[in-house]
């Protein structure tokens, strides 16, 4: 990963942290658009890239979706 590092075209910083909102969702709410990143030593990127995302596992994702409530 480190030697693609070196020639990425663009910083990927990562998602911020969730916070919940300041409304309740409407039932059956859905993120419809996400990515699960990693770990990255079982699910490796490819070498050929852009750029590097940072690490975002199913756990992280899963509770993203209790803090946003959905």
């Amino acid at each position: 990963i480190a030697k693609c590092e070196e020639r990425l075209t663009k910083p990927c910083p990562g998602a911020p942290s969730a916070t919940a909102p300041s409304f309740e969702m409407p039932a059956g709410a859905t993120d419809c658009h996400v990515h699960v990143m990693g770990p990255y030593d079982r699910y490796p990127l490819a070498e050929q890239r852009a750029y590097t995302a940072p690490e975002a596992p199913l756990p992280v994702f899963l509770d993203m979706l209790r803090i946003m409530g959905l």
